[in-house]
């Protein structure tokens, strides 16, 4: 499940609202996968198999985290690091194949994920204080959330001020986004791939760029629209 750059900028904007749909029904794959395997569908032995050794995966990788919710899966590795709080939520993903995930907690800080989140490889997550990852989010590669600078930009031996970053749920992060201290990221929002993020996002928007800028905004929710085509 990778995110590529495109030069079609329709063929983007389509990415943009069809892949919280595409996400939900891999999600939604595994019961229909057991139903089949039960009514005597061979064939679906061996993904399951391949899941389920997923699911062990993570129980190991994601052991020093504070609390992890059920069916979650680790495809390839992810680093844990944590000296504060970390809560991951039911059946989030991590591809962590080419490159390693990252989740990081510092003293006194807490770190949430949501439930069914996927997060592609290359991924570091940050936290000082506090970092918030919504429901059913796509993180792209190599993305980079943190809620602290490290340095100040004029005295480079001073440490500034954590300031939270609070993702919504529904949200897209294309590749090698780089989202700063203080963000705020509303629901359904799209964020273009090499963007750095350094204001808040307002939902349903689509931002790009360095700063980030809003191009457009998307009408309405396109996990709504899964969860109707799926019923």
């Amino acid at each position: 499940m990778r995110m590529e750059r495109s030069n079609d900028s329709h063929s983007l904007e389509e990415r943009e609202r069809t892949a919280p749909i595409a996400h939900t029904r891999v999600q939604l794959g595994s019961a229909r996968q057991l139903r089949s395997l039960l009514h005597g569908d061979l064939s679906e032995l061996a993904p399951l198999v391949h899941k389920l050794r997923e699911h062990l995966a993570s129980r190991r990788m994601l052991r020093k985290c504070t609390q992890v919710g059920r069916y979650c899966r680790v495809q390839g590795k992810v680093y844990v690091e944590n000296r504060g709080t970390i809560n991951v939520g039911d059946r989030v993903i991590f591809h962590g194949t080419a490159v390693r995930c990252e989740l990081v907690a510092h003293p006194g800080a807490l770190l949430e994920i949501g439930e069914q989140t996927f997060f592609n490889y290359g991924t570091s997550i940050s936290a000082h204080r506090h970092v918030r990852i919504g429901a059913r989010c796509l993180i792209g590669t190599y993305t980079n959330i943190l809620d602290n600078n490290y340095h100040d930009v004029e005295d480079h031996t001073q440490i500034p001020s954590s300031r939270p970053v609070i993702i919504g749920d529904d949200v897209w992060i294309g590749g090698h986004v780089i989202i700063l201290p203080g963000v705020t990221i509303g629901k359904d929002a799209t964020i273009g791939a090499g963007s750095v993020v350094r204001s808040d996002v307002p939902p349903r928007a689509v931002v790009a760029g360095n700063p980030a800028q809003i191009h457009s905004r998307q009408p309405r929710s396109g996990t709504s629209d899964a969860l109707e085509s799926a019923e």
